[in-house]
């Protein structure tokens, strides 16, 4: 059975007054070339091949774009664009030639902020994308807070609040969460993929990225190798480990064969009656008959087995 679409719905966005102001339509709507449309640089959200995405174009199919992208003019040519990236892939899936976008003239810091603020709204976002995304905002607000442009401005920096807490008010996360997802961008690439599929937990992969570039790879091996399960229990000891430089150590142990399982092979006793022993062996010592058993064995079971 087709799945239904609301269209409004999967295009939904921003509306124009909340992120440039009172301004909202102050700069009209231009019909773009697609060819012109750029990649946000450094853009912390992927454009995945998904149901929701065949949702999306298949809308744009029906309805075309219901919203304008938003750009900014490219210094190489062209235009980068801050939302709309999902929509900009549709029309190109469509063999569209144009798009309609809203065209802002904003600087590095300020494209980034819109950037993030328009693609938080997404219905699914990895915690490497989040993660990536906060990161590059609170650098932009720590920027932007560095050059205050009026008085006002100068008496709320004065305040000495920090980026993460502006963050938090205006995202609803809350700061200590903001604070664990930048954690896992200083996260080995292959750890922060097994945190995306879910593989890993999220704290686990916070409290792993404490560690060094050279001990998330030995503890990739060991987890790939399933030797080592990344329980949050277990990776907030291998923080400690690596904050005490006792890592390595650690992981030779917790990987290591468990040799007191190991039992040795204990020798298996025979017990024959002593007229049995004499009938046959006589006066033979057992470390001389062993032998003699053994080929009785292995002959007779050649021929009757």
């Amino acid at each position: 059975m087709a799945m239904k679409f609301n269209p409004d719905a999967r295009q939904r966005l921003r509306p124009v007054d909340d992120i440039f102001g009172k301004q909202s339509f102050a700069d009209s709507i231009q019909q773009l070339p697609v060819v012109q449309l750029h990649n946000f640089t450094n853009h912390p959200f992927s454009v995945r091949d998904d149901e929701e995405m065949a949702a999306l174009t298949e809308s744009i199919r029906e309805n075309g774009i219901l919203n304008p992208i938003l750009v900014r003019p490219a210094k190489g040519g062209g235009y980068e664009i801050l939302a709309g990236h999902r929509r900009t892939c549709a029309a190109r899936q469509l063999g569209m030639k144009e798009v309609p976008a809203l065209v802002r003239e904003l600087d590095d810091d300020a494209a980034t902020i819109l950037m993030v603020d328009s693609n938080l709204q997404r219905e699914k976002i990895l915690p490497s994308e989040k993660a990536a995304a906060y990161k590059l905002r609170m650098e932009a607000m720590k920027r932007q807070a560095g050059r205050p442009k009026n008085s006002a401005q100068i008496e709320r920096n004065s305040e000495n609040k920090e980026s993460r807490a502006q963050l938090s008010e205006q995202t609803g996360e809350s700061s200590g969460q903001i604070q664990r997802y930048i954690r896992l961008t200083y996260q080995n690439r292959a750890l922060l993929d097994a945190v995306d599929s879910g593989e890993i937990p999220m704290n686990s992969g916070v409290a792993l990225s404490y560690l060094t570039e050279a001990e998330q790879a030995l503890v990739l091996n060991a987890y790939k190798t399933g030797t080592l399960k990344l329980t949050l229990a277990k990776a907030n000891e291998l923080k400690d480990a690596s904050r005490l430089g006792t890592l390595e150590t650690m992981l030779k142990v917790e990987t290591a064969p468990d040799v007191s399982r190991e039992k040795k092979a204990r020798p298996v006793e025979i017990r024959m009656s002593p007229e049995t022993y004499r009938k046959f062996f006589g006066e033979r010592k057992p470390r001389e008959v062993m032998p003699v058993i053994e080929q009785a064995l292995t002959e007779f079971f050649e021929k009757y087995k």
